[in-house]
Protein backbone atom coordinates (compact mmCIF):
# COMPACT_ATOMS: atom_id res chain seq x y z
CA UNK A 1 0.00 0.00 0.00
CA UNK A 2 1.28 3.45 -0.82
CA UNK A 3 0.86 6.53 1.32
CA UNK A 4 0.94 8.88 -1.64
CA UNK A 5 -1.72 9.83 -4.16
CA UNK A 6 -0.71 11.51 -7.40
CA UNK A 7 -3.43 13.70 -8.87
CA UNK A 8 -3.38 14.85 -12.46
CA UNK A 9 -6.25 16.45 -14.30
CA UNK A 10 -6.89 18.51 -17.39
CA UNK A 11 -10.36 19.47 -16.14
CA UNK A 12 -8.90 22.05 -13.76
CA UNK A 13 -6.86 24.67 -15.56
CA UNK A 14 -6.68 27.42 -12.97
CA UNK A 15 -4.23 27.92 -10.13
CA UNK A 16 -4.30 27.72 -7.20
CA UNK A 17 -6.60 24.76 -6.54
CA UNK A 18 -7.75 23.47 -3.15
CA UNK A 19 -7.99 19.68 -3.03
CA UNK A 20 -10.25 18.18 -0.36
CA UNK A 21 -10.58 14.49 0.44
CA UNK A 22 -13.76 13.57 2.34
CA UNK A 23 -14.90 10.22 3.69
CA UNK A 24 -18.30 8.64 3.00
CA UNK A 25 -19.78 10.61 5.94
CA UNK A 26 -18.64 13.89 4.41
CA UNK A 27 -15.95 14.49 7.03
CA UNK A 28 -12.87 16.34 5.81
CA UNK A 29 -9.84 14.00 5.92
CA UNK A 30 -7.29 16.05 3.98
CA UNK A 31 -7.09 19.52 2.48
CA UNK A 32 -4.19 20.96 0.49
CA UNK A 33 -3.67 24.01 -1.67
CA UNK A 34 -2.01 23.02 -4.94
CA UNK A 35 -0.31 25.37 -7.38
CA UNK A 36 0.15 22.94 -10.26
CA UNK A 37 -0.44 19.45 -11.61
CA UNK A 38 0.50 16.67 -11.29
CA UNK A 39 0.35 16.94 -7.49
CA UNK A 40 1.39 14.31 -4.96
CA UNK A 41 -0.58 14.14 -1.71
CA UNK A 42 0.51 12.40 1.48
CA UNK A 43 -2.35 10.04 2.38
CA UNK A 44 -0.79 8.07 5.26
CA UNK A 45 -3.53 9.23 7.67
CA UNK A 46 -6.35 8.00 5.40
CA UNK A 47 -7.68 4.50 6.07
CA UNK A 48 -9.20 2.09 3.55
CA UNK A 49 -12.63 3.18 2.33
CA UNK A 50 -14.61 5.21 -0.19
CA UNK A 51 -13.75 8.88 -0.52
CA UNK A 52 -14.54 11.88 -2.66
CA UNK A 53 -11.86 14.21 -3.94
CA UNK A 54 -12.99 17.77 -4.50
CA UNK A 55 -11.10 20.25 -6.67
CA UNK A 56 -12.12 23.78 -5.68
CA UNK A 57 -11.05 26.67 -7.87
CA UNK A 58 -12.54 30.11 -8.35
CA UNK A 59 -16.30 29.57 -8.27
CA UNK A 60 -16.24 25.91 -9.37
CA UNK A 61 -16.04 22.51 -7.70
CA UNK A 62 -15.16 19.24 -9.45
CA UNK A 63 -15.81 16.08 -7.41
CA UNK A 64 -14.61 12.53 -8.13
CA UNK A 65 -15.12 9.34 -6.11
CA UNK A 66 -12.12 7.15 -5.23
CA UNK A 67 -11.56 3.92 -3.29
CA UNK A 68 -8.57 3.33 -1.04
CA UNK A 69 -7.64 -0.30 -0.40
Amino acid sequence: MTDRLTVETSAVDRNPVIIEIRNDLGQLCLQEKISGFPATLNTNSIKSGIYTIGFIYQDRILVKKVIRF
